[in-house]
């Protein structure tokens, strides 16, 4: 997951395209267009934008349940009123430490996101502010690397959807499409190019 800040606007970025092999299609072409199905959302009754990062995409969709993340979001009311939440979620789903090497959660990362602010909770219960105005999760370091070596001017999308183009060149890389959700608008886009 790529996570962008600009203008006051926080992008959160996934690439869907890692999700389609060329000797397995692990989901349809319609399917990995739904933005149901990315990894990205907004909080139901909240201006709070979020995205999981994980090895298993399926596990990420239970968080997406939580709602009424309401006021400012820093990192008091993160880990006093929406750690509690998640790890509620993440006990409802059976997930036991235990099991998967002392790990508290399934995801490795949890972004958090309103306004311009942006928090990244760590598998391990770790709550930390990103303050940079791009950071990666996982394979997206690639990704990263090429927004952040870019000279080009425009808009934040256009900035994100040729570093990933770019990484797909350079990294001979499966990137597109991608989703893209914001904490202006609230909602994911799909780009197919």
């Amino acid at each position: 997951m790529l996570i962008v800040r600009e203008k006051g606007i926080v992008y959160l970025v996934e690439s869907l395209g890692e999700n389609v092999s060329d000797k397995d299609l692990k989901l349809s072409y319609r399917d990995l267009m739904n933005p149901r199905n990315c990894s990205l959302f907004k909080f139901r009754l909240s201006k709070v934008i979020g995205g999981i990062s994980t090895n298993e995409s399926s596990l990420g969709h239970p968080y997406k349940t939580i709602y009424d993340l309401r006021g400012e979001l820093t990192a008091q009311k993160i880990v006093n009123e929406i750690l509690p939440v998640i790890q509620e979620t993440t006990d409802l789903i059976g997930w036991n430490p235990e099991d998967h090497e002392g790990a508290k959660h399934p995801y490795d990362n949890f972004i958090l996101a309103r306004g311009d602010v942006v928090f990244r909770i760590h598998r391990s219960g770790a709550v930390i502010e990103i303050e940079s105005d791009c950071e990666a999760t996982g394979t997206d370091y690639l990704r990263k690397m090429v927004y952040d070596a870019s000279e080009m001017q425009g808009e934040a999308i256009d900035k994100i959807r040729n570093a990933y183009h770019e990484a797909e060149r350079l990294f001979l890389i499966k990137s597109f499409p991608i989703a893209v959700i914001d904490t202006k608008s609230q909602k994911i886009r799909i780009y197919e190019d």
